[in-house]
């Protein structure tokens, strides 16, 4: 079974024979725009093109950002939105999106 590893330079993720220290025991899902609007995350201060490509990659209820843990949602149900917990270093971020292309 592979191993999943960031790939910090296309923000990607790669696969991997081997586990280490950087390999992932889960699989990640892409974040496209639509969530991280959803999420109000241009209204804190981020900015972001809506483009096809996935701009972050999320594991359960955190989302990272070339590899770097860089926002958490806690919450969110049919009746609440959710609460946005962003790390120290995540303020106002410029994000580009995954080089899909060089991934493969």
């Amino acid at each position: 079974m592979s191993k999943i590893a960031w790939d910090k330079d296309t923000g990607g993720v790669m696969l991997s024979s081997f586990s280490g220290e950087n390999t992932l025991g889960y699989s990640p899902r892409p974040v496209f725009y639509e969530e991280l609007n959803l999420l109000k995350l241009n209204e804190l201060g981020w900015q972001y093109p809506h483009s096809k490509e996935p701009l972050l990659w999320a594991c359960n209820k955190q989302y990272f950002y070339r590899g770097k843990l860089v926002f958490e949602v806690k919450g969110a149900n049919i009746y609440d939105s959710a609460t946005v917990i962003l790390q120290p270093d995540a303020e106002n971020m410029q994000l580009e999106p995954v080089c899909v292309i060089l991934m493969q």
